[in-house]
């Protein structure tokens, strides 16, 4: 996934967990119309193992793909919610100062 565009889908409940890292589902597009979900990739491949945790997300009822449609401005283009970036991704990193504990 390094270099692509990816979707966040970022839990309505709890933003963060007890670690500070962002609770969501990510998607990577893979067709005009289509979404892979990365968490269920990582499931199905053996990388994750599901642990429901109280958030708004049901990884029992997750697909492989879904469908997409591409978010519009009023004039009717194509514009990304928001632009994020992630340069390194690090397992708990040391030191890390958390948002208040939520589980």
């Amino acid at each position: 996934m390094d270099g692509k565009e990816v979707i966040l889908d970022i839990d309505d409940l709890y933003i963060y967990d007890r670690y500070g890292r962002v609770v969501a589902v990510i998607y990577l597009q893979v067709e005009e119309s289509e979404l892979m979900n990365v968490n269920k990739w990582l499931v199905v491949n053996g990388y994750a193992e599901i642990t429901d945790y109280n958030n708004e997300f049901n990884p029992f009822t997750w697909t492989l793909y879904v469908e997409f449609k591409s978010p519009t401005t009023e004039g009717g283009t194509s514009q990304p919610i928001a632009n994020i970036v992630i340069n390194e991704v690090e397992l708990n990193p040391p030191g890390l100062t958390t948002p208040s504990p939520i589980f």
